[in-house]
């Protein structure tokens, strides 16, 4: 695309252009000051609902750990679901090395002409290998406080 500075300047010059300018910003002003209204309710809205939700996952987090701390079989339970989400986390990890070794024995194979899908596919067992870790992080700390309350 060509910028042909005369036609700039005539544009300028151009009455249309600052008459079109100026509603322009004016209708902009003012469906902005109809914006900021709606905008302000919808976050007041969100926060609140997400300050209820907190709320509820601290409580049902307590509740969790205070059954586990008084009752062996929650407790077990609690334990057995760290296991799965420990096994979670090696076979993420693992299928995501597998695949990316297999991505470069392709590679160096000749094989592999297009390989942006086995990219995405690494990410994304990686990313979930991450999210995992994070809800080990969680059960983790949970089982700690039962087991520190049950003594």
């Amino acid at each position: 695309m060509d910028f042909d500075m005369t036609r700039i300047k005539a544009m300028l010059v151009s009455p249309e252009w600052w008459v079109t300018t100026i509603f322009a910003a004016l209708a902009i002003s003012i469906l902005g000051a109809y914006m900021k209204q709606w905008l302000d309710r919808a976050m007041l809205t969100s926060s609140k609902s997400w300050r209820e939700y907190r709320k509820w996952q601290k409580a049902e987090r307590e509740h969790r750990v205070e059954r586990a701390s008084q009752d062996l079989h929650a407790f077990s339970s609690m334990v057995a679901r760290e296991m799965r989400v420990r096994f979670r986390l090696v076979t993420y990890l693992v299928l995501a090395v597998g695949t990316y070794m297999l991505a470069i024995a392709l590679a160096f194979g000749g094989l592999g002409k297009n390989l942006d899908w086995f990219e995405r596919v690494v990410n994304a067992l990686l990313l979930l290998w991450l999210l995992e870790s994070w809800t080990l992080r969680s059960v983790r700390s949970e089982i700690r406080e039962a087991e520190q309350r049950h003594r």
